[in-house]
C-alpha cells in the first residue's frame, strides 16, 4: 500500500470515529439534559401542590381557631359553616399530593387530613350540645388540643415537602409495592 492511501484511508477512519464520538456526545448531552428538565418540570409541579396543601391547611386551621374561639354561637356555627368548606378545600387538594409523592409527603399529608377531621369533630360535638344546652369546656380544651397537634401535623408536613423538593432524586423514587 503507497503512503497516500494509507493516509488517506487513515484520515478517513479517523473522521469516522471522531464523527461517531461527536454524535455519541451530543446524544448523551441531549439525554442528560432532558432528563434534567423532565426532573425541573416535575419538581415545579410538586411544589405548586404541596404550596395548594399547606395553603389549604393553614387556612383551615386558621378557621377552626377561630371557630372554636366564638364567643356566641351564632359567630360560632357561622365560623363553623367557613371552616368546613377550608375542610372541603384541603381534602380536594389531598389527591395531588398522593400522586406526586413521595410516600414521605403523602403520609405527612394524610395525617395532617386526620388531623383536621378531628378537630371538625370536636368543634361540630361542642356546638351540638351547646345547642342541647349541654356544652362543656372539655371541648373546648380538646379542640384546643387538637389545633396545637395540628400544627405539629403541618411542621412535619413542610419538612417532608422541603425534603422532596431539595433531593431530586427523591423525584424518581419508587413506592414500595
Amino acid at each position: 500500500m503507497d503512503a497516500g492511501l494509507a493516509a488517506l484511508l487513515g484520515t478517513a477512519i479517523g473522521g469516522a470515529l471522531g464523527a461517531g464520538g461527536v454524535l455519541g456526545a451530543a446524544w448523551l448531552t441531549g439525554r442528560l439534559q432532558m432528563s434534567a428538565q423532565h426532573t425541573q418540570w416535575r419538581l415545579e409541579g410538586r411544589r405548586q401542590v404541596y404550596g395548594v396543601f399547606l395553603s389549604a391547611a393553614v387556612a383551615y386551621l386558621e378557621g377552626a381557631a377561630t371557630a372554636s374561639a366564638a364567643v356566641s354561637m351564632q359567630t360560632a356555627r357561622t365560623t363553623d359553616e367557613r371552616a368546613k368548606e377550608l375542610l372541603d378545600a384541603l381534602h380536594r387538594s389531598l389527591p395531588a399530593v398522593a400522586i406526586e409523592g413521595p410516600e414521605a409527603v403523602a403520609s405527612a399529608a394524610k395525617r395532617l387530613t386526620r388531623a383536621a377531621d378531628d378537630i371538625d369533630a370536636a368543634v361540630g360535638l361542642y356546638l351540638l350540645s351547646a345547642a342541647h344546652g349541654t356544652s362543656s369546656g372539655n371541648r373546648v380544651v380538646e379542640a384546643t388540643e387538637l389545633l396545637g397537634g395540628t400544627k405539629k401535623h403541618i411542621d412535619h408536613f413542610t419538612l417532608c415537602a422541603r425534603e422532596a423538593l431539595d433531593t431530586p432524586s427523591l423525584v424518581y423514587k419508587k413506592a414500595r409495592a
